[in-house]
């Protein structure tokens, strides 16, 4: 799979051993509604939703924000939506969440992230392929980049944040 740039997986392996990974993905900041207003946008015209947020998909202590992206070098438009990671309770000094009141300040690090290339899809279709890209995104970079582990971040209770 060509992953526009971003780390590539190795899907043999993750398929090998997926079933080891059990993940309950929460989409309560990106529901169907929001899905089809911005799905309903791209098609009327591709260029206006370029780097827009879309919402997030949150997974134990793992945030995965989701935007629209093109990749194209050409007048074309190539558009993707990405998937940027980024872990709770990692203090690399990449950043801190801060409420108006100064409570819930959670260090936070950003851990790259992968794409879904398929604009076609109904919102149920979007949730199943963006939960095996994401889950096949956690296992894979597990540990790769950082000290800290994907896949028990993702297996962590949900930290909305």
């Amino acid at each position: 799979m060509n992953y526009n740039g971003k780390i590539k997986t190795d899907t043999k392996c993750f398929e090998k051993n997926k079933k080891d990974i059990n993940l309950d993905f929460d989409w309560s900041m990106l529901p169907e509604k929001v899905y089809n207003k911005y799905m309903n946008k791209y098609k009327k015209d591709a260029w206006s939703i370029v780097d827009e947020y879309v919402g997030n998909i949150s997974v134990g202590e793992l945030h995965f924000n989701v935007l629209f992206r093109n990749y194209s070098d050409t007048d074309e438009p190539e558009i993707s939506l990405s998937y940027d990671c980024y872990v709770a309770n990692e203090d690399t000094g990449y950043g801190y969440t801060l409420n108006d009141d100064g409570s819930n300040n959670i260090p936070y690090d950003y851990a790259d992230g992968t794409d879904c290339n398929n604009l076609t899809l109904s919102y149920k279709e979007f949730k199943e392929e963006s939960e095996k890209l994401l889950k096949e995104f956690i296992f894979i970079n597990d540990k790769k980049k950082t000290l800290y582990s994907l896949v028990e971040k993702a297996k962590k209770p949900l930290l909305q944040w």
